[in-house]
């Protein structure tokens, strides 16, 4: 939301370093993504999977002009990047181009 390139690189990073699964990350970033749309629409924790107790972090994340419309845009890098990695070995390189077009999109 805040296009911040160095931090959505450092998150990649950290998280691949510790030997996590990119495409894993890549799922479940869609799914909360999907989750703050729902929010977004409705002002309620009830029809995501997110916790009534992060309601502040997503009001934050959903406070600005047209959510719903960021996060389809969203949501639809995210599925592109999905099928792009699907059979990739070294997905690395793919997700960070992605993430960060993403950060400059808004």
């Amino acid at each position: 939301i805040d296009g911040d390139e160095k931090s959505v690189l450092e998150i990649i990073s950290n998280y691949y370093d510790k030997g996590n699964d990119l495409k894993l990350f890549v799922s479940q970033f869609l799914d909360f993504c999907i989750d703050l749309t729902k929010y977004s629409l409705f002002k309620t924790c009830d029809v995501t999977r997110i916790p009534t107790s992060m309601e502040d972090s997503l009001k934050y994340s959903t406070g600005f002009d047209s959510p719903e419309k960021y996060y389809s845009y969203v949501i639809d890098k995210l599925l592109s990047l999905k099928n792009m990695i699907k059979n990739e070995v070294d997905v690395r390189s793919t997700v960070e181009v992605v993430l960060l077009q993403i950060a400059r999109g808004r």
